[in-house]
């Protein structure tokens, strides 16, 4: 398990009155493990042992929102309230951090709204059950004639353009196509879907004005659909769904305000286990540690060729660059990077990313720690999409060496 060399917990992790058991830390005396995975938090104070934790990540995290739907640990999307079990459920085990999604689709969910959902040759009924097992919430969409459409106008300028919608396969064999810019345009792309829920996309670059939806070639198949979404910009991957009904809806990454924890201002090392999803579209964060906002520390990927880039503020703005295009999407990565005053390096699957940085690195005042974002930064900027399983947060200097070994 990839913290088990660091804090090598059992059931109950902390015995008696917070004292940390089987502690691999060496001298280090302080720091805290996200374990989101497990949904556990394990915080390692010695200066203030009232503030040692280890407990369910949702009892000692605060900043959760509200009107999310993530897959759960059964496999199905269900709506959260605050922090729940699918946020580290679900088929990558996880906490699943996204860009700020705005879905432009009205009534996702209930194609029967002719207002929004005009049907030519098409039938439907909201009569289906949805991704995430509520019944009468998904449309059933049958085809009454050949080439059967629903479409929905959508207006905004010129801008690149993705449309997904969640779909399976009721009766029939014939051909599914979907558009972002109507029948027979350029974006029609015939999608194979099968019996089981899965969710299908298009990108379009510089649309103005989407014509988003369905078409159905043979007379008679029968499909469903749920959860549709018309976002601006270009996704490798569309996110988790947003709930529309008469208007557009958004939502954006949560700040997570962690539990009070005594922290060394000196020095700082953290490393994340994460999956990015987006890896290819530059300047995306994976986490930022945040005294306040003229001190903090960003972990991110550049715009200048998707590498890992540590940046650090204090008093001015110090940058410490990584290897090019050495994050690859779609894959489990586990990167890191360790700063003090006058050095930082930065690590990446237990090898060297990118070459020390022993001059010019000022290091931001962290003593007052006050929040630790993921999947964004100060100002909600350069926000990113992914999961993320583990996060070791340690106030102490690793060597470049040391920092291979907790990245391997």
């Amino acid at each position: 398990m990839f913290i088990a060399p660091y804090f090598d917990y059992v059931s109950g992790g902390l015995l008696g009155a917070g004292t940390p058991t089987g502690d691999k830390l060496g001298s280090v005396t302080d720091g805290w493990i996200l374990d989101f995975e497990n949904g556990k938090i394990l915080v390692r104070d010695t200066v203030t042992e009232a503030n040692a934790v280890y407990d369910d990540i949702e009892n000692e995290v605060s900043g959760w929102g509200s009107g999310f739907y993530y897959e759960n640990s059964a496999g199905n999307y269900a709506a959260a309230s605050g922090f729940d079990e699918c946020y580290f459920g679900g088929t990558n085990g996880g906490y699943w951090f996204w860009d700020n999604i705005v879905n432009d689709c009205l009534y996702c969910r209930d194609w029967t709204q002719a207002g929004s959902w005009p049907a030519s040759n098409m039938s439907t009924a909201l009569d289906a059950t949805g991704i995430d097992g509520s019944a009468n919430t998904a449309t059933t969409l049958t085809a009454d004639a050949a080439n059967a459409t629903i479409l929905q106008t959508i207006t905004h300028a010129s801008q690149d353009t993705t449309f997904s919608v969640w779909m399976r396969r009721v009766t029939g064999t014939g051909s599914i196509y979907i558009t972002a810019d109507g029948d027979g345009g350029g974006s029609e792309t015939e999608k194979t879907i099968t019996g089981s829920w899965a969710l299908y996309y298009i990108n379009v670059a510089a649309l103005t004005n989407p014509v988003v939806g369905v078409k159905i070639a043979t007379s008679g198949d029968v499909i469903e659909v749920d959860f549709s979404k018309s976002q601006l910009d270009s996704f490798t991957h569309p996110g988790p769904p947003v709930l529309t009904t008469s208007s557009s809806a958004s939502i954006t990454s949560v700040n997570l305000v962690m539990p009070t924890v005594t922290f060394d201002a000196a020095e700082l090392t953290i490393v994340n286990e994460l999956y990015m999803q987006d890896a290819t579209k530059g300047e995306k964060t994976f986490q930022e540690v945040q005294a306040d906002g003229s001190n903090f520390i960003v972990h991110r990927l550049s715009s200048g060729g998707d590498r890992p880039l540590q940046w650090a503020r204090k008093t001015t703005d110090n940058l410490h660059y990584g290897t090019n295009d050495s994050i690859v999407a779609d894959q489990w990565e586990t990167v890191g990077y360790s700063i003090k005053q006058d050095s930082s390096v930065l690590s990446l699957n237990g090898a060297t990313n990118g070459t020390e940085d022993t001059t010019g690195v000022d290091m931001p005042d962290m003593s007052s720690y006050a929040s630790h974002k993921i999947g964004r930064q100060v100002n909600n900027s350069n926000k990113a999409t992914g999961f993320i399983r583990h996060i070791i947060c340690l106030p102490t200097y690793n060597n470049q060496t040391a920092l291979n070994t907790l990245t391997s």
